[in-house]
C-alpha cells in the first residue's frame, strides 16, 4: 500500500491543518475547505480561527490550540486518503486553466447594438405569434422544425 492509499490518522490531519491553510490541505483529500472543517469538528480536531493565516503572514506569532485527547487510546483513523500526486497536479492545472479562462472572458463585451434581436429570434417571434396552431390544452406553443426550437405560453408572447 503506497503512502497515498493509507488512511490519514487524527494527529496527522491536525498537524496538516495547523501547518497550512484549509484551502491548501483540503484539495489533497478531494474536499472543500468547509468539508474538511466539518470532518475536523467531528473528530474533535481544533482548526485555526478566521484570520489566523493572515496574522501569521503578517509576522504575528500565533498560539496553536493543542489536540485534545479522546477517550479511546491509540491513533484514530479519519477515513481520509490523500490523492495521488498525479491527480493533484491535474486538478491544480485544471483549476488554473479555469481561472485564466474566467479572467480572459470577463473582459468580453456585448456588441454596440445589443438591443436588436437576432434574425432567427425575429423569425421565431413572427411564427409563434400566428394565430393558427395553438392547442386548447396545455396552452403551450412550439415550432420545433420551422425556426428555433422554442416552447412558449400565450402570456410570454405578449411581452415580445
Amino acid at each position: 500500500m503506497s503512502e497515498t492509499e493509507k488512511p490519514v490518522d487524527r494527529e496527522t490531519l491536525y498537524n496538516e491543518v495547523w501547518t497550512e491553510p484549509m484551502v491548501v490541505v483540503a484539495p489533497r483529500y478531494s474536499l472543500s475547505d468547509v468539508g474538511l472543517a466539518k470532518i475536523c469538528r467531528s473528530l474533535a480536531i481544533p482548526i485555526p480561527s478566521r484570520g489566523y493565516w493572515a496574522k501569521v503572514k503578517a509576522g504575528r506569532i500565533m498560539r496553536r490550540v493543542p489536540l485534545p485527547e479522546l477517550k479511546s487510546s491509540g491513533s484514530v483513523p479519519t477515513g481520509l486518503v490523500k490523492l495521488p500526486m498525479e491527480q493533484l497536479t491535474g486538478r491544480e492545472a485544471a483549476s488554473k486553466t479555469a481561472a485564466r479562462v474566467r479572467k480572459d472572458t470577463a473582459s468580453l463585451s456585448l456588441p454596440e447594438d445589443a438591443s436588436a434581436p437576432h434574425p432567427l429570434v425575429l423569425a421565431a417571434s413572427r411564427r409563434l405569434r400566428r394565430r393558427d396552431g395553438w392547442p386548447e390544452a396545455p396552452p403551450l406553443r412550439s415550432a420545433p422544425k420551422e425556426v428555433l426550437h422554442l416552447s412558449v405560453t400565450m402570456g410570454t408572447l405578449a411581452g415580445w
